[in-house]
């Protein structure tokens, strides 16, 4: 047996009983070492989209596999290989950088893809005063259902007890744990720490996919303000239990705790490992554990969202619009918060209030100290309750509000004062 090595690989090639043919193999094997491989192509490419979109990374050379890292690192053929489409959700923000490869080819070279995608839409439909009557949305400028910001929501159920969101790319479990895989998700739902939830998750046997128990952002891509009785479309998870379900996210400030989604009301906090709450699994090929800290400060009181393309208000409403955001903080009502926005000042561009969703992007959940978000980017945030533009449907008397002391989402009535921070679009 004949061994030739390229780019420190064996390959074999059968015994030969003629020098010319040896010579001509060689010959082309040289000629291949000399080429190189296409470089990758990403369709769609880089850019801003507000649809969903599934990334898709291929090359011209036959044969060849693609390798590519979402962390700035230079990728290898170590490095995660390529094997299909990556929806935009899982990875916007992120830079990819990719190559091809194949055995006796010089590999292409690196090429380098950003995208950006909105948080989706809260489901939010109607508008409330002040106090607890619906209105027509004109009548308070600014609130959520008029703004109707975001990615609209879609999903498609497999047919096997699965559900796909097809705004993410994650596969959900249809039915609450403990429940029946039929139609209805009939019989009674199990409630678990959390250690064994992971283990239920880690260990389910599904439609042949890897489950495990979704994070905080996950899990809280299916909430849905609009939706009564429940924050949950009950189409796709049918008979949602109106209780605590668990996410795999620790809580920082104290790790006997975890958060969790309630879908009672579509509050998000977090509660004891030991307590017994709801388990519904997600599969995915990436975990989004955390919120993607990209930003440019433009330095006209001006920060862009790389992830989100979202323009947010640097200083704190109240504080100096300086490089360190001096000055005090002044809270208000969720009406005045709604007005503010509305009028603000700031650079030339159209404010309003963030609805939760949007708030809750800029959150960072790796901080167990301090305020809860990039604070070089964000200097003097207050360690307190921003209030969001979206009501607490359950009780429209209520705003929802996003705590930067640590990160939940919860509610207050609307009479009561909370921090400002407006959002635009560049």
């Amino acid at each position: 047996m004949v061994y030739l090595i390229i780019n420190c690989q064996e390959i074999d090639l059968p015994e030969l009983s003629n020098t010319p043919t040896l010579i001509s193999i060689l010959s082309q094997i040289i000629q291949l070492q000399n080429s190189t491989v296409e470089t990758p192509t990403l369709n769609p490419s880089s850019g801003h989209y507000v649809t969903p979109q599934t990334i898709i990374l291929s090359t011209n050379t036959p044969g060849a596999n693609i390798y590519y890292t979402l962390d700035e690192s230079t990728p290898t053929i170590h490095s995660r290989q390529y094997s299909t489409g990556i929806p935009i959700w899982q990875i916007s923000g992120k830079t990819i950088k990719a190559f091809a490869s194949k055995i006796g080819m010089t590999e292409s070279p690196i090429v380098e893809s950003k995208f950006s995608y909105p948080p989706l839409k809260t489901g939010q439909t109607s508008c409330y005063d002040g106090v607890n009557n619906p209105v027509a949305c004109g009548s308070y400028q600014g609130q959520d259902a008029q703004e109707n910001q975001g990615v609209s929501r879609s999903y498609t159920d497999n047919g096997n007890y699965t559900i796909t969101d097809n705004t993410t790319g994650l596969v959900w479990q249809k039915c609450s744990g403990g429940q029946n895989n039929d139609s209805t998700c009939s019989g009674i739902a199990n409630l678990t720490n959390w250690t064994d939830a992971n283990n239920y998750c880690n260990t389910l046997t599904l439609s042949g996919k890897n489950w495990r128990l979704p994070t905080y952002i996950e899990l809280s891509t299916i909430v849905e303000h609009s939706m009564n009785p429940l924050p949950i479309n009950l189409t796709n998870f049918p008979n949602t239990i109106a209780g605590h379900y668990w996410t795999k996210t620790n809580y920082l400030f104290d790790l006997s705790y975890a958060w969790v989604v309630n879908f009672s009301g579509g509050i998000i906090y977090a509660n004891l490992k030991t307590d017994p709450y709801y388990v519904r699994c997600v599969s995915s090929s990436f975990s989004i554990d955390n919120n993607l800290q990209k930003y440019s400060d433009f330095g006209d009181g001006t920060i862009l969202d790389k992830s989100t393309n979202l323009l947010w208000q640097k200083c704190t409403k109240g504080r100096n619009n300086d490089s360190t955001c001096s000055g005090v903080a002044s809270p208000t009502d969720w009406q005045t918060a709604l007005s503010y926005c509305n009028s603000l000042n700031l650079s030339g561009k159209t404010w309003r209030l963030p609805n939760w969703k949007e708030l809750q992007s800029i959150v960072d959940y790796s901080v167990n100290s301090g305020a809860s978000i990039f604070e070089t980017i964000f200097p003097n945030t207050s360690i307190d309750n921003y209030w969001s533009s979206t009501t607490y449907v359950n009780t429209p008397a209520n705003g929802i509000y996003v705590s930067f002391a640590e990160g939940k989402l919860f509610h207050q009535p609307k009479v009561n004062n909370a921090k400002i921070r407006c959002v635009s679009a560049p």
